[in-house]
């Protein structure tokens, strides 16, 4: 252990009497001398004495065994090793302080196994290239870590920021921690006997900077350390045999035991480089041996100390930064240390003793302690030595030799006048050490002169005077005491009180001090020059105080009074200034606020006498009272009563001042009486709201109270301006008399309002009736009968299948609705609706089919080769004839392929839909215009708006084989849809038809269009190009219209054709989700072999779709074509679009195809396409539907 060799020192004394200020025993290390010893002052606990090796403590109570007797136990455990108890103090920054302790107490109860000390901010080089240094930032240390050896280029902090005074625990190997504390201290850090010292250089050859150099303190016990830049270690540390140095691997392994131990001598070669900047590197030896120099003296006033020795080697001492010397005026160890020197050099130096000095004679211990850091708990060493004062002279008489009413003279005498000049005198009259007279200090005559203001000051004419001597700043055991008497003149005029107590007058009291009474005095007292009678006296008693008034003085003035006394001829003057009080002025007065019949004001002033004004009021010229509110400070209210409600009233506060007076005037009005109180009753199904107000009162403060059918009702519970009133049960209560009491209270008024009313009659009596017949439906009702008058409309609406509900009619006073183009044979969802103010409607719904259609006939009757199927042959009853009325005989050739193509989307190019049918037959379809026409009014089918689809720009391709176009409002969609099977079923508007396989169904969309009336009518308009067999245009085309269900469009020569091209046009649509019936026409082309198709719809609100159907009727198709060409303006953007190729064995999974379109609305369309025959609905009208129904 590190003190397993205190067998072998020198023995241990213990003092009990050595510092008073620590609650044990002292423990001292080895004596050198009479005079000087080596010490460590215990903290909290008592210090055993250290024995021989293996012995036990001594009589210290608690010490320890063998060698390690010697240190202190903390047996009061005041810190209980609690950090927190730790005491950190800063003293200085210049030197940064690490201690490492083996275990997890930092608080220096135990002792540190190696310590080290560093200049704050100064680079270090740790070897293998690198450097760090300590840095202390706001009470906590930072160690930095550089990869060149001038700390300029950063690696990172081993420590960060850790406080001063914290335990920090570090790892040294696997399963051994060392725990670290940091400190600052204003002096390097001293060599401890037994420790392993060295010191850590800046420079590789310069061993003489003892400002930067760092120093390291290692136990002889520790083998392995922290290096100082906390990254790596020092390891294999071991005395070299000898004493000739330390042996040590610095700072190049991480592992304890690993490396090759370097020789670090004990000295620091000039010339050459010292490994690792490290010097002086050896075993600290025992004891210091610190005496002071022979010559050491001890004058009067001061200590000169020539120096001191010790047996440590000089680089231990050399950098140390000198010796702080005190002394203790006590010889047996117990009193207070007064310091003398905070840094006495080795080579000595001559100390002052500071005031007081000791007692003269008296033995004095002085102490000489080495200026350098000693970690806490770990004792440091001090030289003492004991030394006696020597006695000062006494005055043994004092002889007077003259004396004057102002001045003593006398001379004195000395028990010993051996120190000659050395000694002067101290000379006090009453007390106090006069300075009047340099020839007093230095004797043995002296003139006291001044002594009358001396007797002025005490009041006495007796003076004590006292004499006694000092040499070399030593007072002499023995003052000489006498009295005497001087003459004392008056030397003050005290004044207890001058205050101005008005604006036109001041109180004054005054006494004399000093004088003699052996004489008469006089007092005389001008104002301004001019002699107060009031306030000149001539007092019998000087300690007599005369006060007086004086007046007559003008307001706001400074006014100068003048004393004069004379006391046996001495006269003396004195002089004095006050300023009178301002007159009343800056007046106001303000309205704080105001109530029906009263008014708060404010008012203020500055100057006038105090607690002397009067405030009086009048209102409109006539006096009034008013009661004060607040009063003091700055300002004060107070509120004038009974006055008029709603009225304009003039106040004016009348001030008054030691004969001023002052006006303000302010304008108020008070507020009207609460009235015009009003109730306003909304009914409702359950309840009735009561709204009510009420004019007039103070702002604010308005209360009200209900009564309902006398009942009260709890008004807290609502927010203010109204209250529900709810019925019995919630129940309306049909014709029932309600009477409503509203008060409204305010400043003592109160306005009343009564409002009473009758509930009505449940609304009851609502009949309603539908009559449909083909294409109308007219739907009547019967008149409302109660609820609340000229309350009630109807509504009636129509709805289709899953679609909301159309309202058709809306109106307060018609009692029918008549709605027709309805699609014949099509179930309707009806209903009537019957609204009165806040009652519940009453309703009526159901749903009900038109007639069918009594015109059914089909062209020829089908040539009794087909079925006749809402106005349309289906000839699939003889597969081999097809046609308008199935006419034409089809060839063998039956084998279908149509690719359907979109038009381009340019700009210039009109929106088409072209079909090629088996490679060989083209056709195209194309939207020419919209138009609204105005056919009442007598305007003859007026065009009201035309919309040229064909120059309309933004189209674009969407869903395959569609169109779309979205702008100005508007929203159309034209898309194609082909029938891949025999007797395909399509359900459009209700009702279900077949279509040849191979058919096109075309679906054409238009919502957003604005109509100017209701009752235009709207077509449109497509173009059908003429089919080309191999670039064979076919001609001749023919437009009918048999019956009211549909018409028939057939392009071709029947008998001499090879191909031709029927449409199939249904007379229905889909209507703002609705059903309705609609007209075609047939026009001229506007371009050579095309065919213009004109639907005929009525007004819609949100959208219309239709959807005429085209198939190719292959009567003897037998041309084979020589290329592709002959579809090529069908097919030129294929490769573009992804046009869809479809045959009749394209999917022979669906078994049916259903499409249903239930209108478009906001730009969106609704459709399904049916896989294996379930066909789902479209999107209602305003939805937000898709094109799901196309492929």
């Amino acid at each position: 252990m590190i003190f397993k060799n205190l067998s072998k020192l020198s023995p241990i004394s213990i003092s009990n009497q050595i510092n008073n200020n620590h609650s044990g025993y002292k423990y001292t290390r080895g004596v050198s001398s009479n005079d000087s010893f080596n010490s460590v002052a215990c903290s909290g606990g008592i210090c055993g004495n250290g024995g021989d090796a293996g012995g036990n403590g001594g009589n210290g109570g608690n010490g320890g065994s063998g060698g390690n007797g010697g240190w202190c136990s903390n047996n009061n455990n005041n810190n209980n090793g609690q950090l927190s108890k730790i005491l950190v103090v800063q003293i200085n920054a210049t030197y940064i302080v690490v201690s490492s302790f083996p275990n997890n107490d930092c608080s220096g109860s135990t002792l540190a196994v190696s310590v080290v000390s560093v200049v704050n901010g100064q680079c270090y080089t740790s070897g293998l290239g690198k450097s760090y240094k300590y840095t202390l930032d706001s009470g906590a240390v930072t160690v930095s870590n550089y990869l060149d050896d001038a700390c300029s280029v950063p690696l990172g902090t081993t420590i960060n920021s850790e406080p001063l005074g914290t335990c920090l625990s570090v790892p040294l190997s696997p399963g051994i921690n060392r725990y670290y504390r940091f400190q600052t201290s204003e002096f390097p850090l001293s060599p401890l006997p037994y420790f392993l010292f060295y010191e850590k250089h800046i420079t590789t050859s310069n061993c003489g900077d003892t400002t930067n150099a760092g120093r390291v303190l290692i136990g002889v016990s520790e083998t392995c350390v922290r290096s100082e830049a906390f990254d790596t270690l020092i390891t294999n540390i071991s005395p070299q045999a000898g004493g000739g140095g330390l042996n040590f691997n610095y700072a190049t392994s991480t592992t304890c035991g690993q490396g090759t131990a370097t020789l670090h001598g004990v000295d620091c070669p000039q010339l050459g480089s010292v490994p690792d900047n490290i010097a002086y590197a050896s075993v600290v030896p025992s004891p210091y041996g610190l005496v002071f120099k022979n010559g050491t003296t001890l004058t009067l006033t001061t200590i000169t100390i020539p120096g001191f020795s010790s047996n440590m080697p000089d680089y231990f001492t050399y950098s140390m930064p000198g010796y702080a010397i005190s002394y203790q005026a006590s010889t047996n160890g117990i009193g207070t240390r007064i310091p003398l020197a905070s840094n006495c050099p080795a080579t000595g130096c001559t100390v002052t003793i500071p005031a007081p000095i000791p007692t003269p004679g008296k033995g004095i211990r002085i102490y000489a302690i080495p200026n350098l850091y000693v970690p806490q708990d770990m004792g440091g060493t001090y030289v003492s030595k004991v030394m006696q004062l020597p006695y000062a002279p006494n005055v043994t008489s004092i002889n007077f030799t003259g004396a004057t009413a102002d001045s003593v003279t006398f001379d004195y005498v000395l028990d010993d006048s051996s120190y000659g000049s050395e000694t002067t005198y101290v000379v006090k009259v009453n007390g106090v050490e006069s300075s009047s007279n340099a020839s007093c200090v230095t004797g043995p005559s002296c003139t006291i002169g001044g002594l009358a203001a001396v007797v002025a000051a005490s009041g006495s004419p007796n003076i004590t005077l006292s004499v006694s001597a000092v040499t070399s700043s030593f007072s002499s055991l023995k003052v000489l005491s006498v009295i005497t008497t001087v003459y004392q003149p008056v030397t003050n005029i005290q004044i207890p009180t001058l205050t101005a107590t008005t604006t036109k007058s001041v109180s004054l009291s005054y006494a004399l001090v000093g004088g003699d009474q052996r004489f008469p005095i006089s007092v005389s007292v001008k104002v301004n020059d001019q002699v107060s009678s009031n306030c000149s006296s001539t007092p019998a008693n000087f300690t007599t105080t005369t006060s007086c008034l004086i007046s007559g003085l003008t307001p706001d003035t400074t006014n100068t009074i003048s004393f004069t006394t004379l006391n046996n001829g001495y006269q003396y003057t004195q002089s004095t200034t006050i300023k009178t009080l301002a007159s009343i002025s800056g007046q106001t007065l303000t309205v704080v606020s105001a109530t029906t019949k009263t008014v708060t004001v404010a008012y203020s002033y500055i100057g006038g006498a105090p607690s002397d004004t009067v405030v009086t009021f009048t209102v409109n010229s006539t006096a009034v009272t008013c009661e004060p509110v607040q009063a003091g400070g700055s300002t004060s209210q107070c509120t004038i009563s009974s006055l008029t409600a709603g009225s304009t009233q003039t106040i004016v506060a009348t001030f008054t001042n030691d004969g001023t007076q002052v006006a303000a005037t302010t304008v108020a009005t008070t507020y009207p009486l609460v009235a015009n109180t009003d109730a306003i009753i909304v009914q409702h199904n359950s309840y009735f709201n009561v709204s009510y107000s009420s004019t007039g009162g103070v702002p604010g403060a308005t209360t009200y109270s209900a009564l309902v059918n006398g009942a009260s009702v709890n008004l807290t519970a609502t927010p203010a301006g109204y209250f529900i009133y709810t019925y019995e049960n919630e129940r309306y209560p049909s014709e029932q008399t309600f009477t409503i009491i509203m008060r409204a209270n305010n400043d003592g008024s109160s306005s009343q309002k009564t409002v009473s009313f009758t509930t009505y009659v449940v609304p009851s009596g609502f009949s309603t009736n539908q009559v449909f017949g083909i294409n109308s439906v007219n739907m009547t009702w019967t008149e409302l009968v109660g609820g609340q008058p000229d309350s009630t409309y109807y509504v009636a609406t129509l709805g289709f299948e899953s679609g909301p509900n159309i309202v058709m009619c809306n109106s307060t006073t018609q009692l029918y609705c008549y709605i027709d183009n309805l699609v014949s044979d099509v179930e309707y969802q009806y209903g009537f609706y019957a609204y009165n103010s806040f009652f519940n409607p009453l309703y009526s719904t159901g749903d009900s089919h038109t007639y069918p259609e009594l015109n059914e006939n089909c062209i020829d009757n089908c040539n009794d080769r087909g079925r006749c199927m809402i106005g349309n042959c289906d000839c699939n009853l003889n597969p081999q004839w097809d046609g308008p009325s199935c006419g034409i005989k089809l060839s063998s050739n039956t084998t279908k392929s149509i690719v359907l193509t979109p038009s381009t989307t340019d700009t210039a190019s009109k929106p088409i839909l072209s079909i090629s049918f088996n490679n060989q037959v083209k056709y195209s379809i194309g939207l020419l215009k919209l138009v609204e026409k105005d056919t009442v009014n007598n305007n003859n089918n007026t065009d009201v708006r035309t919309l040229d689809l064909t120059t309309l720009s933004g189209w674009t391709v969407t869903a395959g084989n569609s169109l779309t176009f979205r702008g100005q409002g508007l929203s159309i969609f034209f898309g194609a849809t082909l029938v891949d099977q025999d007797n395909e079923e399509v359900y459009f508007a209700g009702q279900r038809y077949n279509n040849t396989a191979g058919s096109v169904l075309y679906n054409i969309t238009i919502s957003g269009w604005t109509f100017a009336s209701p009752d235009n009518q709207f077509e449109i308009h497509t173009s059908i190009s003429n089919p080309s067999i191999c670039n064979d245009t076919v001609t001749n085309s023919k437009f009918e219209t048999p019956n009211n269900l549909t018409s028939s469009l057939l392009i071709g020569d029947s008998t001499v054709s090879e191909a031709l091209l029927q449409g199939k046009l249904v007379h229905a649509s889909m209507i703002d989700t609705l059903p309705n019936i609609i007209s075609y026409r047939s026009e001229s082309g506007g371009t050579v072999n095309t065919t213009t198709i004109v639907a005929v719809t009525p007004s819609f609100r949100q959208s219309i779709t239709i959807q005429p159907s085209f198939h190719i009727i292959n009567r003897n198709l037998t041309q084979e074509c020589a290329t592709t060409d002959l579809v090529s303006s069908a097919t030129k953007n294929l490769s573009k679009l992804s046009p869809i190729s479809i045959s009749n064995q394209f999917n022979n999974n669906h078994s049916g195809y259903k499409y249903t379109s239930r209108g478009v609305t906001n730009d969106s369309f609704n459709s399904v396409a049916c896989s294996g025959g379930i066909c789902g609905n479209g999107g209602d009208a305003g939805g937000n539907g898709g094109n799901g129904g196309w492929w």
